[in-house]
């Protein structure tokens, strides 16, 4: 397969201590910008189209997202269903599945014995009605 388009979405638990710290280096040092603001999640877009979630106090995220680890990196492929074909081959477990955005963008979760969770996602072109 070979077709990883790099690493595209960080998403990082912070505690009340250290969300102004990522903030201010989020908008004031590596000069993202801001997409999404709701209770609990901030979310940039980096220079290079990287996103940065940022999951606060009172954030809504799966339980399983940071069990292991306060970071979670996720890697862009261009078909996510024969990037799981390779990985479970060599023992990846899969997390959980979810279609988003009206079917624009797939996203997996996958978890190999003894290492931390980490994400992998397609994104399609939308389609429009004729």
């Amino acid at each position: 397969m070979k077709k990883i388009e790099g690493l595209r979405k960080i998403a990082i638990r912070l505690n009340g201590t250290t969300s102004k710290a990522y903030e201010m280096l989020a908008e004031n040092v590596i000069g993202s910008k801001k997409i999404l603001a709701a209770p609990g999640l901030t979310v940039y877009v980096l220079v290079d189209g990287t996103i940065m979630e940022l999951y606060g106090p009172g954030a809504d995220f799966p339980a399983y997202l940071f069990a292991d680890s306060d970071v979670v990196v996720s890697y862009r492929v261009s078909n996510l269903d024969e990037a799981l074909v390779e990985l479970t081959r060599s023992g990846a477990e899969v997390v959980a599945v979810m279609d988003c955005d009206q079917g624009s963008f797939r996203f997996c979760h996958i978890r190999i014995t003894g290492q931390s969770l980490f994400g992998i996602y397609e994104e399609r072109e939308l389609r429009t009605a004729s």
